[in-house]
């Protein structure tokens, strides 16, 4: 799968900071499990990480207890699902990928946020600044997930998704 960047999210309220060179969605293969990867900012500007398996692995396995798996990954698995786009799909927004000429464009993804308790997503800095004091207390002692941070995550949950079959 061709590694594809796409910039569509308005930034306009989030204020300076680490994401702002940073896409708003991005496609890749994991290198040492062959997966595809995609990351995505939610509604707060946040990333969401996803890693893809075959729709045929999935059939295979039938009714798989997400629950019952032993994955590792920032904030648990908080998403499984096939490919879900949106009108603006050519803009890069959706939960989805571009395959190659040849690759399976049915997968099913599996998926982890950077939006729990003490992380900072980039819309919470208006959010903060409306609020006052109390939440600028707790803001200082959140950290915002970056790029580096997320693929990072993609990667692990790959290998941990390699062998469910």
């Amino acid at each position: 799968m061709q590694e594809l960047e796409w910039f569509f999210k308005d930034r306009t309220q989030w204020g300076p900071g680490a994401w702002d060179n940073e896409p708003d969605k991005a496609q890749w293969t994991d290198a040492e499990t062959g997966l595809p990867c995609l990351i995505h900012r939610n509604y707060s500007g946040a990333w969401c990480g996803y890693v893809g398996v075959s729709l045929v692995l999935m059939e295979y396995l039938g009714d798989l207890d997400i629950e019952t798996l032993d994955i590792s990954v920032h904030g648990g698995i908080t998403f499984t699902d096939k490919c879900m786009t949106s009108p603006t799909f050519a803009n890069g927004e959706g939960i989805c990928h571009v395959p190659e000429q040849g690759e399976p464009d049915g997968v099913f993804w599996f998926g982890f946020d950077c939006s729990h308790y003490m992380d900072m997503c980039p819309a919470d800095i208006e959010f903060n600044h409306l609020m006052g004091d109390y939440t600028s207390m707790q803001r200082a002692h959140r950290i915002y997930r970056d790029v580096s941070y997320v693929k990072a995550e993609c990667a692990s949950l790959a290998k941990q998704l390699i062998y469910i079959g």
